[in-house]
């Protein structure tokens, strides 16, 4: 089951993938695909503190972040990473299942 939870006001907040690189104890990493010719970024979030590591795709447009995508079933530590991040870079989400 997935989850994706969406920053609210997300035009507004203006934050950027670098952003979330600046925080401590976080790790962004960036994948490169190829789809039909065309080169596109994935960027994945892990937290370097926990012992199982959780990761989180993130979602952009147009250089901003607008939500997050989790694919596990850890709900409760993933919404503790955004909630840590929301602190950390000021921004509230709402999450939507899918």
């Amino acid at each position: 089951m997935s989850s994706v939870y969406k920053l609210r006001d997300f035009e507004k907040k203006r934050i950027t993938v670098a952003d979330l690189k600046s925080v401590q104890d976080i790790v962004v990493v960036e994948e490169v695909k190829k789809c039909f010719g065309v080169s596109t970024s994935i960027y994945f979030i892990f937290d370097e503190t926990w012992e199982k590591k959780l990761s989180l795709e993130i979602g952009c447009s147009q250089g901003l972040v607008y939500g997050f995508t989790r694919y596990d079933d850890n709900h409760e530590r993933a919404n503790k990473l955004i909630s840590f991040l929301g602190e950390k870079l000021n921004f509230d989400f709402d999450e939507v299942i899918s």
